[in-house]
């Protein structure tokens, strides 16, 4: 998945972008699946180190925000911060991310001080 979001838009095909819409989408969405294959080998500081750089390039990749708020929210690769995870699963849901709007529900009866 990295070395595939390291092609340059020259080396990926128009048609594989175009389900993608652009390739800043199509480079974030392999980056992202680097970080589901990181998490799912429980090498979680490479997990958010990699969604990190997603939002260096995609700042509004929704599911980025919300793997990252689980991430915070839970301390797996990061220093444990409520109050980010927040602010990630806030932009999520103001995307319209479901999941996200779910956590935040949750995040904010359990701990109200996080959520501004």
């Amino acid at each position: 998945c990295i070395k595939a979001a390291n092609f340059s838009k020259n080396e990926v095909p128009t048609s594989i972008i175009s389900v993608y819409k652009t390739y800043e989408n199509y480079v974030a969405a392999m980056y992202y699946n680097a970080g589901v294959i990181y998490r799912n080998q429980n090498k979680r500081f490479d997990e958010v180190r990699i969604y990190q750089k997603i939002l260096e390039t995609t700042p509004d990749h929704s599911r980025t925000h919300l793997s990252l708020g689980f991430a915070y929210y839970s301390g797996e690769g990061i220093s444990m911060n409520k109050y980010k995870a927040y602010e990630h699963w806030n932009i999520a849901a103001k995307q319209g991310d479901e999941g996200a709007q779910m956590a935040l529900y949750l995040l904010c009866n359990e701990s109200p001080w996080a959520c501004k």
